[in-house]
């Protein structure tokens, strides 16, 4: 646990760190945001340019971590959606999945993986009642299309996002308009992932986004039963995107 916690403050200070490099490179007209608005981490002086940073060594980094109840208000779920939240992020409090934690769904523990599920105390998508799966599917997909779902797990107060393309280096960080972002998403679908364990967003089969389980922290606690958003990089490549601002007008 000691490790776990020195690495994310390790990670932590890299990310402010980079932070204030790309705002010192972007000029004196620029500022490391440290006012708590999510999302933001680097503004104009005149709090026009709100830039939201992705610094990751990986394709993909991570967008949102959220309650259960949070994702439950964002799509504001029926009770059959409710339950396929609770079943395939996980119940959080107690022990691992047992017996009488399943019988309100009418569900058999014999019939889980002991590795995939019992000990992960929740269940993968295609051991879920269809009754639930449609019903958080069919939401998922209806509200990411035509609410503000993208601007709450993505962009905040921030109107643009920047993702170096080689991580730590400010020089490679490429800039497009969030609005741009939110609006390609918008064009995707939801479905579950072969592993059965993961939901992930397809734009014209491109894999742009993708939901699970946290799995980490403190086992069965909110937080490890929390909802973690991932954005793919390739978004930056299906949208206008540039090396500093040049061409790009908001």
């Amino acid at each position: 646990m000691a490790s776990r916690t020195n690495a994310g403050a390790s990670a932590k200070y890299e990310g402010h760190a980079f932070e204030s490099a790309v705002a010192k490179h972007l000029g004196p007209t620029f500022k490391k945001f440290d006012d708590g608005e999510k999302k933001t981490d680097i503004t104009s002086i005149d709090g026009h340019i709100r830039i939201s940073l992705k610094n990751s060594a990986n394709r993909n980094t991570q967008v949102a971590l959220i309650s259960q109840n949070t994702l439950i208000r964002y799509l504001a779920l029926n009770s059959d959606g409710q339950n396929f939240v609770k079943l395939f992020f996980g119940l959080a409090g107690g022990d691992k999945l047992n017996q009488s934690k399943l019988n309100s769904y009418g569900l058999r523990i014999e019939k889980l993986s002991d590795l995939e599920e019992v000990m992960r105390n929740r269940l993968l998508f295609s051991n879920i009642p269809l009754n639930y799966s449609n019903a958080f599917m069919s939401a998922i997909n209806e509200k990411s299309k035509n609410g503000d779902f993208y601007n709450r797990i993505i962009s905040g107060n921030a109107n643009i996002i920047g993702w170096a393309k080689i991580k730590n280096v400010p020089e490679s960080v490429q800039f497009a308009r969030m609005n741009e972002v939110n609006e390609l998403l918008k064009k995707g679908q939801w479905r579950v992932s072969s592993s059965q364990s993961t939901l992930e967003l397809l734009v014209n089969d491109t894999r742009l986004m993708y939901v699970q389980m946290k799995g980490s922290s403190t086992k069965y606690s909110a937080g490890y039963h929390s909802c973690m958003f991932h954005l793919h990089r390739e978004v930056m490549d299906l949208v206008n995107s540039f090396v500093g601002f040049d061409g790009l007008e908001l």
